[in-house]
């Protein structure tokens, strides 16, 4: 599947139902834009933003959302739970090892979609919790 705003729009436009005009809008809104920076009272120069959404916009969550959407078609072993830009992936059962090894295998999936996304994962934040009873 994969979404990939900098890339290609693959099935952006029929999976969530935009016509040419809207389509048109988000394209010319994400692409060929430029970004500075004022440091101490100077500008850098101008540079060609290839990736993302400008910081602050009321559309950025919205585009985010999409483009993560893909995210809960690749697991299939666990469920996963989202919140802004935190992707938590979980499962229950009796067997330690099979929980292990459905984890590790949707987390696999995960990361190479994140890597081939331009998304670059945060391993001090992955962490293995097992609750037990």
């Amino acid at each position: 599947m994969g979404c990939g705003f900098a890339g290609g729009w693959c099935i952006f436009p029929e999976a969530y139902g935009f016509g040419r005009s809207a389509l048109k809008l988000v394209h010319d809104y994400l692409f060929n834009r430029k970004q500075r920076v004022k440091v101490n009272g100077s500008y850098s120069t101008w540079q060609e933003s290839i990736k993302g959404v400008p910081q602050g916009s009321v559309l950025g969550p919205l585009l985010f959302n999409v483009f993560l959407n893909d995210l809960f078609f690749l697991v299939e072993e666990t469920e996963i739970c989202n919140y802004a830009d935190d992707t938590t992936i979980y499962v229950c059962g009796h067997e330690l090892e099979q929980i292990v090894s459905s984890l590790e295998t949707d987390a696999q999936k995960l990361s190479k979609w994140f890597l081939e996304n331009g998304m670059k994962l945060n391993l001090d934040k992955c962490h293995l919790l097992i609750f037990g009873g």
